[in-house]
């Protein structure tokens, strides 16, 4: 499918392709099962924990941006 917006998250937009509607989608998609809580993914500059779920769903994540690596001049 064509590339879909993710709604703003800490004030970062991912780009993803497919019929995922949240995060908790996203995440899903990536471990390829419904993950366990205090799992993370790293995905685009962002850090996703999860801080509740359940054999059926995502319920609570954690989203942070994390720190742009430092470019180094030589």
């Amino acid at each position: 499918g064509a590339p879909r917006r993710m709604p703003s998250m800490a004030g970062y937009a991912l780009e993803i392709t497919g019929l995922l509607d949240t995060v908790g989608g996203l995440v899903i998609r990536h471990f390829g099962r419904l993950p366990k809580r205090g799992e993370a993914v790293e995905l685009e500059g962002l850090k996703i924990q999860v801080l509740r779920a359940d054999s059926r769903r995502v319920h609570t994540l954690v989203v942070e941006r994390l720190p742009k690596p430092a470019v180094v001049e030589e």
